[in-house]
């Protein structure tokens, strides 16, 4: 996406629509492009969602690292929790640079913790880290092909 401004002003938020699908039957996660003079000066981030168990569905944490300074240079630790009925049952830790992101298996992570979720169990999820430059999409394969989704909050 590029856009040249007139009188060097751009909007400040720009919104799209991400559309993941399989099958033909999909959602549509609406978000926007963070250049308002808020993004990236809290303190931190702070993220959580949700994940559906389902023994034969699927689910991902796509996290993006995005500062919104042209050219930044940053490289930052966010922590991933990840709840069950039990409480936390899996705390993970990544490294990422400024433009990058992750696609994380949420259902691997649950299998490596040691915890047997019920079918249908709702999971929660927390990233946190020092930098404020992180956002976040969760996705939920079903065993019948829907897909469902949504922004973390």
């Amino acid at each position: 996406l590029y856009i040249e401004p007139t009188e060097n002003q751009i909007p400040a938020r720009m919104t799209f629509g991400l559309n993941y699908s399989k099958d033909g039957l999909g959602c549509n996660i609406n978000s926007s492009v963070l250049m308002n003079t808020g993004y990236g000066l809290r303190e931190r981030a702070y993220l959580w969602g949700t994940v559906v168990w389902e023994s034969a569905g699927q689910n991902h944490i796509l996290l993006s690292h995005l500062h919104k300074i042209v050219g930044a240079i940053e490289t930052a630790d966010i922590v991933l929790k990840l709840y069950g009925k039990p409480g936390e049952i899996l705390r993970e830790s990544y490294r990422t640079t400024n433009g990058t992101a992750l696609n994380i298996d949420a259902d691997a992570l649950v299998l490596s913790s040691g915890y047997t979720p019920e079918e249908n169990e709702v999971l929660w999820y927390t990233l946190e880290s020092p930098s404020p430059n992180y956002t976040a999409t969760q996705l939920h394969i079903g065993r019948n092909g829907l897909v469902g989704g949504d922004h973390s909050f």
